[in-house]
């Protein structure tokens, strides 16, 4: 039985790059998210890229998740499904993934 997706954690981060090289360094976080302290959270993480487009799944806190994120010219739009059972993890992961977005786009 699967859960039901708790409402989407939608995140947007602005940022002064261009999109391309916004999409390299949001490339770069994925690819060493196990690595990066704000990041630790995310487990298994496997990622497509394409024109700036994301899709990429994996586990939080041992929760699967799945989601995709937009590099756009002036930020970086992300939506992320989690379980319901992940409810009480839902502000941790917000603040957290939101973090390492800004730092990887300073």
């Amino acid at each position: 039985m699967e859960c039901s997706p708790l409402d989407d954690l939608k995140i947007e981060v602005e940022h002064a790059l261009s999109r391309e090289e916004a999409a390299l360094r949001i490339e770069r976080l994925l690819a060493t998210s196990s690595q990066s302290s704000d990041m630790t959270l995310l487990e298994d993480l496997k990622y497509v890229h394409q024109d700036g487009r994301f899709a990429f799944s994996g586990k939080a806190k041992g929760f699967k998740i799945s989601g995709k994120l937009a590099v756009l010219e002036n930020s970086v739009k992300m939506v992320v499904a989690l379980p319901w059972a992940a409810k009480p993890f839902y502000k941790t992961a917000h603040a957290a993934i939101q973090s390492g977005l800004k730092k990887a786009l300073a």
